[in-house]
């Protein structure tokens, strides 16, 4: 090793002195900068989205701020915001390992480890199911994480709301993407640009873990990163030992698409639950019974000692994976189009803008199911499924407010909930189901309702409780004003106030 360090050195030119010279102080610092353009640039992309949808509501003739505000939301919230992030975060991303290798001075595709491996195609077929194993690892770990941390809260413009939304052809098309697009991006620059920079001067398990780490991270908050934390570690293993990204991308496009359909199919078709578990543990068992086989193919492989010149070695039988994994996807892509059903289709911002709020009349017309809360807080709170257009009449128990009872519909869109009591109503449309919107409804003292959504298409559960509790209510109400009134996200509950007049 003493020797290699010192051919490392020796090969160093003058050009390449200070923080220009390769190892893990320039991988790192390449790292912060990467990320810190990758959130400037969704940033950009997503206030621009915002400005053209508002400058075209101002050409039409929109003047009130309030409108131009919501139109701007609502244009973040759209179905077109997913694939704007995904697109300007992985050219980023792309970028800055090209740019990395230009001030290097290396050939970028001998430094980012786009090379050839010598696997051939039973063992890398073996590599690409064991794969499995390390994602389930990862699953439970998010499970762990998130019964101690709660679940992190959604947003609108969240690469999940396109489990539940498009047609068949953009489900296909987006499935394709998320394989491809960050498949190779990432595996580009974490297992390639980064963990190889590492190489350089740590020792393997370093300079893998720390990639795995700073991988995990960047996914945002705890419970995604206790997700994919384990397949880093798996993916830098198996990019050490072949020396090589070119595996590595096959295992995470392979992930990303199957993953990204069976979420599709699951959220669409919620009967479909159970034989999806079942595909899933059968694949994990699989998995679990060709790990030991894929560690075994590893240790064969002469692993990779990248060189500062930026040389990669030895010479490699080529397997050409790279264009059998792009049409393994795209063949995905399209069988999607048979297996994953539309999702629920979504408003345009305009038309949400411009939806008209029902009467208390109306609602009470429509709601033919009744159901009774027989006690206050959680210990009595009603559940029950609300499907398009038809309203549910809740009873509600003695309380000081004199509630008797409310009425909640889901409209035709699904997007929006509404609900009423003592002849007010009131609700905002939402671009983004699964979460809804409940809107502050007027009475006479502040009230406190909360209301638990879940996801996926209609029908929608919902769980309606009623506190009474006055610091609770008070709680709640500063709340929801700082919320503006609502608050939307994934299985959080959404709190439903008024103001005091």
């Amino acid at each position: 090793m003493d020797v290699v360090n010192m051919g490392q050195r020796a090969s160093q030119g003058p050009g390449q002195s200070g923080w220009r010279r390769d190892g893990p102080r320039f991988a790192l610092v390449a790292w912060v900068i990467a990320t810190l353009a990758l959130t400037i640039a969704v940033t950009i992309a997503l206030a621009a989205v915002a400005t053209i949808a508002t400058a075209r509501a101002a050409i039409g003739g929109v003047r009130s701020g309030v409108q131009l505000e919501v139109i701007a939301k609502e244009a973040i919230g759209s179905g077109a915001a997913p694939w704007i992030m995904v697109i300007a975060s992985q050219a980023v991303l792309l970028a800055c390992a090209w740019l990395a290798c230009r001030v290097l001075g290396k050939p970028a595709r001998e430094r980012l480890g786009l090379v050839a491996t010598n696997l051939g195609p039973l063992p890398a077929t073996i590599l690409l199911v064991a794969t499995t194993a390390p994602f389930a690892l990862g699953i439970v770990a998010a499970w762990l994480v998130e019964r101690v941390v709660g679940s992190p809260n959604g947003e609108a413009i969240g690469l999940q709301r396109m489990w539940y939304e498009g047609s068949r052809l953009e489900s296909a098309g987006w499935i394709v993407l998320i394989a491809l697009l960050p498949g190779f991006a990432e595996e580009v620059f974490y297992r390639g640009f980064l963990q190889r920079g590492l190489l350089l001067r740590w020792k393997p398990t370093a300079s893998i873990a720390t990639s795995s780490l700073l991988f995990a991270v960047v996914h945002g908050d705890p419970v995604s990163a206790a997700a994919v934390f384990p397949l880093g570690l798996w993916l830098g293993v198996v990019a050490w030992r072949c020396g090589s990204v070119v595996m590595t991308f096959a295992m995470h496009a392979g992930i990303n698409g199957l993953w990204t359909a069976g979420m599709m199919i699951l959220h669409r078709a919620p009967a479909s639950e159970s034989i999806l578990v079942g595909i899933a543990l059968a694949a994990t068992v699989v998995g679990v019974v060709a790990f030991p086989w894929a560690m075994a193919i590893l240790r064969r492989q002469p692993g990779d000692i990248p060189s500062a010149s930026g040389t990669c070695a030895p010479a490699r039988r080529p397997l050409r994976l790279l264009p059998r994994v792009a049409f393994a996807v795209l063949g995905a892509g399209v069988l999607s189009l048979l297996l994953v059903p539309a999702g629920t289709a979504q408003p345009a911002p305009d038309a949400v803008a411009e939806r008209s709020v029902p009467s208390y009349d109306e609602l009470e017309a429509n709601a033919t199911e009744s159901i009774v809360c027989r006690a206050m807080g959680d210990g009595g709170a009603a559940e029950f499924l609300l499907r398009p257009g038809i309203g549910v009449r809740v009873t509600l128990p003695p309380n000081r407010l004199g509630i008797n009872t409310a009425i909640v519909m889901l409209d035709d869109t699904g997007a929006t909930v509404w609900l009423a009591y003592a002849g007010e109503r009131s609700g905002k449309g939402g671009a983004r189901r699964p979460a809804g919107i409940v809107e502050q409804l007027a009475a006479g003292d502040p009230t406190v309702l909360s209301m638990t959504l879940s996801p996926g298409p209609p029908p929608v559960r919902v769980r309606l409780t009623l506190e009474e509790d006055e610091a609770g209510m008070v709680a709640a109400f500063e709340q929801a004003t700082a919320k503006g009134w609502a608050r939307r996200g994934r299985d959080e509950s959404i709190i439903c106030t008024t103001r005091k007049r």
